[in-house]
């Protein structure tokens, strides 16, 4: 009986050995689960930061409206450019009006590199024309301008429509 009772005890003397081995074994995984969840987290955190700054960055791009751009579709090139830098107070960013453009579809172009060469193009053809004015490098104000945005592109195939308006 004693030698039944001795086994009894080692074989229970086994499984709390194993069991609290898994337990330990559990535990450091779960703190090692824990501490990725917060470097993760904190990724996460410096991620959103560096978008939410680069939004601000290009602000007035990422308020364009869909239908507003494919309003800006039948007119040709100079007008579109025109047409944006109304819509962004008189100021024409090459940069952003390439990305509109570009994302748009407005500019049959590959690489976006090309859409920013093709606007700087002819912005700086609108400036000779004194349609617009060089303010700094690949920025351009509307000469004259004053005044809100139209919601339609100022254009005589719009004329109809914005009286309508």
């Amino acid at each position: 009986m004693v030698t039944d009772n001795s086994s009894l005890d080692e074989q229970l003397r086994r499984e709390l050995a194993k069991i609290t081995s898994e337990l330990e074994s559990t535990k450091t995984e779960i703190d090692r689960l824990v501490q990725r969840a917060s470097q993760l987290s904190e990724s996460a955190r410096g991620y959103h930061v560096v978008l939410e700054h680069r939004a601000e960055q290009s602000s007035d791009t990422s308020g364009v409206s869909a239908s507003w751009v494919e309003s800006l579709r039948p007119l040709k090139h100079k007008d579109q450019l025109i047409a944006i830098a109304e819509r962004q107070k008189g100021r024409l960013l090459v940069s952003e009006a390439a990305t509109i453009m570009y994302l748009g579809r407005l500019i049959n172009t590959k690489k976006r590199k090309n859409a920013y060469n093709i606007v700087s193009g002819y912005a700086t053809g609108l400036a000779d024309e004194g349609i617009l004015e060089k303010v700094g490098p690949g920025e351009f104000r509307v000469v004259g301008f004053e005044g809100n945005p139209s919601p339609l592109p100022a254009s005589p195939k719009f004329a109809s429509y914005s009286d309508d308006l």
